[in-house]
């Protein structure tokens, strides 16, 4: 359980500064979050702060994440879910080895993280329950044309109660957080060079192609057009 009147305290440990942003931002209005570059710095965190779950990078530029979270849990015992960019069974079965509490790869849906990093606080159940549910269907079936209501609907809310508690769990609306995941979803679609400026806006969920440019430029304050690999046709 939450300590009373305590946030709870999250070190992140990656030496890619655009990494740790990122997830400094998923995280921030929910928890206290600290940053280490490396295991040293981290060793020092976790002797100064009460953390309760560290986000540990597997390959830092100093040293090996797994070989170093003996050190760490030395100095606090708390929960770990490991990121790396270098997925592979080998790194897997070392994790599993280690005995990390969850994986994940890189790159990763910042939704996906938050998730993750709130059921292993013991804040949201792995599975089951309406947030999670409504959660899941907009990461996985983003292309469908969800509302507020529909989505109430499925999960035996309100939608005034679902709107609440969805941000409340998320820093976002339900149909703030669509249209996030279907703008990274479209980044990557768009970076394989592959599809058309309409393809991919079907891919993620849009009918017509220029309201898909429409949403894209006020999300990302650039074209489509302007990723790398984007097919510049519609």
């Amino acid at each position: 359980m939450k300590p009373a009147g305590r946030a709870r305290q999250v070190l992140i440990i990656d030496d890619d500064p655009h990494i740790a942003e990122t997830m400094v931002a998923a995280l921030k209005n929910r928890y206290q979050v600290h940053v280490a570059t490396d295991d040293r710095e981290g060793l020092a965190i976790l002797r100064r702060h009460p953390i309760d779950l560290v986000l540990l990078d597997v390959r830092l530029r100093s040293s090996d994440g797994l070989e170093a979270l003996g050190r760490l849990r030395a100095a606090r015992d708390c929960r770990v879910l490991v990121l790396t960019g270098f997925g592979s069974d080998e790194v897997l079965l070392r994790a599993l080895r280690a005995k990390v509490d969850d994986y994940m790869d890189k790159p990763f849906n910042v939704f996906e993280l938050q998730a993750r990093v709130a059921a292993l606080l013991g804040e949201m159940p792995k599975d089951g329950g309406p947030l999670c549910k409504v959660h899941h269907i907009l990461l996985y079936r983003f292309d469908e044309p969800h509302t507020t209501m529909s989505l109430a609907r499925v999960v035996g809310l309100s939608t005034s109660h679902l709107r609440r508690r969805f941000k409340a769990a998320f820093g976002l609306t339900p149909m703030a957080c669509l249209e996030r995941v279907r703008m990274e979803e479209a980044v990557q679609f768009m970076k394989d060079g592959a599809l058309s400026i309409k393809e991919v806006a079907r891919k993620v969920g849009y009918r017509d192609a220029n309201n898909f440019s429409t949403a894209f430029k006020r999300f990302y304050g650039t074209s489509p057009q302007s990723h790398r690999g984007v097919p510049t046709s519609l």
